[in-house]
């Protein structure tokens, strides 16, 4: 990575750039640079540092510092520091939102468990039932035939 770091060059968007623009350019580089896809041994770290990039434009154009212009460059080491921060932040919240589906998922095995539990307790009811009607019409034409 070079040493002046640049989310906007990364991204291949204008200091100008829309949330909308960034999204949709965060997207495409994406689809070429994520580890799944991508063979190259850094595949992962180059993934990381183009989501820092994203989260940090991101908060950028949400909350802009300057009136309507677009912000001047931090120096490298406040730079670096804040586009740690937000990475921190971000993957928070994506370990606290897949903590929240694991759980959801632990209650619908939960709930699954149980209802394949009621399930097995009513067939062995239902065959319960049919082999007393079974015995019953056993008993009934038993005593047909000794009368």
């Amino acid at each position: 990575m070079p040493d002046a770091y640049d989310p906007h060059q990364l991204l291949g968007v204008s200091p100008s750039a829309s949330e909308a623009e960034i999204r949709s350019a965060y997207r495409r580089k994406a689809k070429s640079v994520h580890p799944d896809v991508n063979d190259a041994p850094d595949a992962a770290a180059q993934f990381v540092a183009l989501q820092a990039a994203f989260d940090l434009l991101l908060e950028r154009t949400r909350h802009p510092q300057g009136a309507g212009s677009p912000q001047p460059p931090l120096d490298p080491e406040a730079e670096a520091e804040r586009r740690e921060r937000v990475l921190r932040t971000n993957q928070r919240k994506r370990e606290r939102d897949r903590r929240r589906r694991t759980s959801r998922g632990g209650r619908a095995r939960a709930e699954a468990h149980r209802a394949q539990s009621e399930n097995e307790r009513l067939r062995q009811e239902v065959e319960r039932r049919r082999a007393a009607r079974r015995q019953a019409r056993g008993q009934s034409a038993e005593r047909e035939r000794d009368l």
